[in-house]
């Protein structure tokens, strides 16, 4: 069974959940370069398939106008941005501020 026949099915599927699932069409399927030419089509369902260093080995992707490449890098990052920042003070709480200097435990 050659490269197409195996894949075939599972690109399928996917250009298919992504047509119910999102509200813009597939446009194309990326695949890594070294996948796309052993699956040695240029067109799917009339989809360009296409060759792309951003797809990993092992997978592929369907791109469309709405694509956001790395989307989930910049949303960990902004997570990370949340959890790290101080929450806010409600109205009318004391706010801590610093002193000029701290105390030393060991002098009384």
């Amino acid at each position: 069974m050659d490269f197409l026949s195996k894949n075939i099915r599972k690109i399928q599927a996917g250009v298919q959940n992504h047509n119910r699932t999102c509200g813009v069409p597939a446009r194309a399927i990326l695949l890594h370069p070294i996948e796309h030419e052993k699956l040695g089509v240029a067109e799917l369902w009339g989809l360009a398939v296409c060759a792309d260093e951003r797809v990993r080995l092992g997978r592929f992707r369907i791109d469309c106008e709405g694509s956001a490449w790395r989307v989930e890098d910049e949303l960990e990052l902004y997570t990370q941005q949340l959890t790290s920042a101080t929450p806010p003070t409600p109205p009318g709480t004391p706010v801590e501020q610093p002193l000029a200097a701290r105390a030393n435990p060991q002098t009384r």
